[in-house]
């Protein structure tokens, strides 16, 4: 997943959707961008810059197995057991 800090959370969303890049969606402070290839951030990155979008930080993390599961199965964070 590639995590971008922005001045414009929702600008960015509809822009990268407009531009044919995967769903965004806000985590926190960060637009997500699912199953992204590393390579592409110097190309969102510019294409945001260009429409007016301040960009304060680019980062690329890998999903774990546990936590793409959780998204599938609509859970936010695994319980401990008691």
């Amino acid at each position: 997943r590639l995590h971008i800090k922005v001045d414009k959370p929702t600008e960015t969303i509809a822009l990268l959707n407009s531009n044919g890049f995967p769903k965004g969606v806000l985590s926190g402070d960060f637009v997500a961008l699912p199953l992204f290839a590393e390579t592409d951030s110097a190309t969102v990155n510019k294409l945001l810059v260009e429409n007016g979008i301040t960009v304060f930080e680019l980062r690329f993390n890998r999903v774990t197995l546990e936590h793409r599961f959780l998204e599938l199965t609509g859970q936010t964070e695994m319980k401990e057991a008691v």
